[in-house]
């Protein structure tokens, strides 16, 4: 079901299937909480990790073309970490203490190892957006009908604007291939 025109008010997998969403943190149990503060910093700290490691391509991409494409998804990426920030936010003083956390983090101290590596060539920076970049789409997209409300509502749109991101490393792989 398209985001856009709404999600099922029913969980449909899972332990609670069958149940309404969870609309509030206070609705969750313990458990599902910890798996969902825990799922919500290392997405948050990945979008914005990826934007620290293509900083230096908004002036060395070596097309115009390409740093306005750099450009345009690394603003895609700071809006879904704003995004995961703001869901973590929803956990009151212990999410707020997160985001404060994923905010101090720099390159060398990112949650996943794919995230602390610089791009320091531009196949490096192709090669990351073609196979990064697809794994992140296939992340989220599991997440579209996530039985919290409030997430399964802000997947759809992420989802919709990664879905660009790796073929434009696949194009750029192919233009230099031939």
């Amino acid at each position: 079901m398209s985001q856009s025109r709404g999600l099922s008010r029913e969980i449909r997998h899972g332990a609670f299937k069958g149940r309404r969403r969870f609309e509030t943190v206070d609705e969750l149990p313990d458990e599902y909480r910890q798996l969902l503060l825990k799922f919500l910093t290392v997405q948050a700290d990945t979008e914005l990790g990826s934007v620290e490691q293509y900083l230096p391509w908004l002036v060395q991409a070596p097309r115009v073309e390409d740093r306005w494409i750099v450009a345009r998804q690394q603003a895609d990426e700071v809006r879904h970490g704003l995004e995961m920030l703001r869901l973590l936010r929803l956990f009151g003083p212990e999410g707020e203490a997160l985001e404060g956390d994923v905010l101090r983090r720099r390159l060398g101290e990112h949650f996943l190892p794919a995230f602390n590596v610089p791009l320091e060539t531009w196949p490096d920076v192709l090669a990351h957006a073609c196979l990064m970049d697809r794994v992140g789409e296939y992340q989220l997209r599991s997440m579209a009908d996530c039985s919290f409300a409030p997430l399964a509502r802000a997947i759809g749109p992420i989802v919709e604007e990664e879905r660009m991101h790796p073929s434009y490393g696949t194009r750029g792989l192919a233009r230099m291939a031939r």
